[in-house]
């Protein structure tokens, strides 16, 4: 073991972990929202998550144990929109790039049926008018 480490608290320890590991949780996440899809990807995300599931189990940290877990495994709030069914492995991040609120979204960004223009001509309300094409 490093003499470095070797001095330090589990806490500090674990603090190192989080640290090494958000950085890439951080990037792989801005990738994802860019629109970079692999398998190479999903995997070094849950490699991340899972990480430092385990090392905030090791040192009490309950919050971040349940964040991690259901980061890793899908699960209730706050990380996952649906509740009703889980989904483990790397397709589980999936989870997070179902957009539940478009509000601020670019119009360039937004799916078809939800642009400002209507071009599929979907009936809603707009400003509390029904629109009917």
């Amino acid at each position: 073991m490093n003499e470095d480490l070797a001095n330090l608290s589990l806490v500090e320890l674990f603090r190192l972990e989080v640290e090494r590991n958000r950085a890439s949780l951080s990037d792989g996440l801005i990738a994802l929202e860019r629109g970079t899809r692999s398998p190479q990807l999903l995997e070094s995300l849950m490699r991340s998550a899972h990480s430092i599931k385990g090392a905030a189990r090791i040192v009490n940290r309950t919050p971040a144990v349940e964040v991690a877990h259901a980061m890793v495994h899908g699960g209730p709030f706050p990380a996952t929109s649906d509740p009703r069914s889980t989904s483990v492995g790397t397709l589980a991040i999936k989870r997070f790039l179902r957009p539940v609120c478009y509000q601020d979204l670019p119009e360039a960004l937004l799916p078809e049926a939800v642009k400002n223009g209507n071009p599929l001509g979907v009936p809603r309300r707009v400003d509390g008018i029904l629109n009917i094409r």
